[in-house]
């Protein structure tokens, strides 16, 4: 297969993953619940989503923070607002379910 062919596979995958990311994260909102999100980075927190309307657009999440589990960021981060991208999510969890893995391998 041509490098390029590739590249497009790779990048329709990951579209297809963050609109199934986007999903479940405006379920989420509509529901007013909290998900533990996993980052890219380590990051890990428990937030209620805000609004995924920017996101469908390609922009960011914005969510408030219930609490701050793993985080590099020395001041506590509760009761803050976050954005994230969609591509800096690894990990969704709600209750004891996992909703979402992004698998890069």
């Amino acid at each position: 297969m041509r490098r390029g062919k590739t590249r497009t596979l790779a990048v329709i995958a990951r579209l297809t993953t963050n609109e199934q990311l986007t999903d479940l994260l405006s379920r989420l909102e509509d529901a007013k619940g909290e998900a533990r999100v996993s980052f890219a980075d380590g990051g890990v927190y428990d937030l209620r989503i805000v609004s995924t309307w920017h996101a469908e657009a390609g922009g960011d999440i914005v969510a408030d923070v219930v609490r701050s589990v793993q985080s590099d960021c020395s001041e506590r981060l509760e009761t803050a607002a976050m954005n994230f991208k969609l591509d800096d999510v690894v990990r969704l969890e709600s209750g004891d379910e996992c909703l979402f893995t992004r698998d890069d391998g």
